[in-house]
């Protein structure tokens, strides 16, 4: 993503008015979500956040600022908007070569969570919620929820370094309200 927005020109902007670092952040996150409230469901959402940040260091100071506008004009007129704040020299005129650094860290995913039906979400939602209410007479609420969420980042730097990474996460959940007399 970062790549298609002409990197080298948002960090010339970046840094046209002193800056001594920049970098550039994207994040991509879908979520879908199942609640389950009263012994039925109780809602079922869908979402996506996108947005680059952009972040200049100058002077032992940084400027940040981001922008949800996913297009090489958003970028600039932000780096642009971004380099007023800082006072001085041009530093960095040369193009920048990317080189792409893998991260360190890779999590195997055996079964990716997006490839299971709605149906059968709800089928594991609606167990959980079926034992939780005869776990024990006392109970009186139970919320059962299932959350997946699928993060996908880049960074990229004035100094040629270009990142990408994506994790997977999934959260069930029962929770419980008891009462005794």
């Amino acid at each position: 993503m970062l790549t298609a927005l002409d990197l080298d020109k948002v960090f010339k902007r970046a840094l046209q008015n002193g800056g001594e670092f920049a970098e550039a952040f994207y994040e991509n996150t879908t979520s879908n979500q199942i609640y389950y409230e009263d012994k039925r469901v109780d809602r079922i959402l869908s979402g996506v956040d996108s947005g680059v940040g952009l972040r200049i260091i100058y002077g032992g100071q940084s400027v940040y600022g981001y922008t949800t506008e996913l297009t090489a004009a958003g970028l600039v007129e932000l780096a642009d908007t971004l380099s007023k704040v800082v006072a001085g020299k041009l530093t960095s005129t040369g193009a920048i070569s990317f080189e792409k650094i893998k991260p360190g860290l890779n999590y195997k995913i055996l079964k990716d969570p997006a490839g299971l039906a709605l149906k059968n979400k709800l089928e594991y939602v609606d167990r959980a919620n079926t034992a939780a209410w005869a776990a024990c007479k006392d109970i009186k609420q139970v919320t059962a929820g299932y959350i997946e969420t699928l993060r996908r980042i880049e960074v990229a730097n004035s100094l040629g370094h270009l990142g990408e990474d994506q994790k997977q996460y999934l959260t069930f959940y029962a929770q419980l309200v008891g009462e005794r007399d």
